[in-house]
């Protein structure tokens, strides 16, 4: 039972901490918390990028390195081919959501008033 407190608070505390500041600008408006949520996934998506970049390279390093080894080719290659699915999932989702950007003519700098309720 202690076990698994600690695995669930290893991914909850910094869960909670990173949520913090969309918390506390709940108070303000929507737009503003649409605006922090939209810096959030500005930071979000380079780093990801960066994630899958030195997955990639740390694959390479790995299968140039393992020279006779099969077993280290193998676990070289899957590296390889995560940090490529990164990048396909990353650029795929990027792509998505222009598109649906373009489609629906949404400037994504503009801020969209919602008309008033009877």
């Amino acid at each position: 039972m202690n076990r698994n407190l600690q695995k669930t608070a290893a991914w909850l505390i910094p869960s909670l901490v990173l949520a913090l500041p969309v918390v506390v600008s709940a108070q303000n408006d929507v737009e503003s918390l649409l605006g922090d949520v939209r810096r959030w996934l500005d930071l979000l998506v380079p780093i990801l990028m960066g994630i899958g970049l030195i997955f990639f390279i740390w694959g390479l390093i790995q299968y140039f390195r393992a020279e006779g080894s099969d077993d280290d080719k193998k676990a070289a290659r899957s590296n390889i081919v995560y940090g490529i699915i990164i990048f396909a999932a990353i650029v795929g989702i990027w792509g998505l959501v222009n598109i649906v950007l373009e489609t629906l003519n949404i400037n994504p700098g503009q801020v969209v008033t919602p008309p008033p309720v009877p």
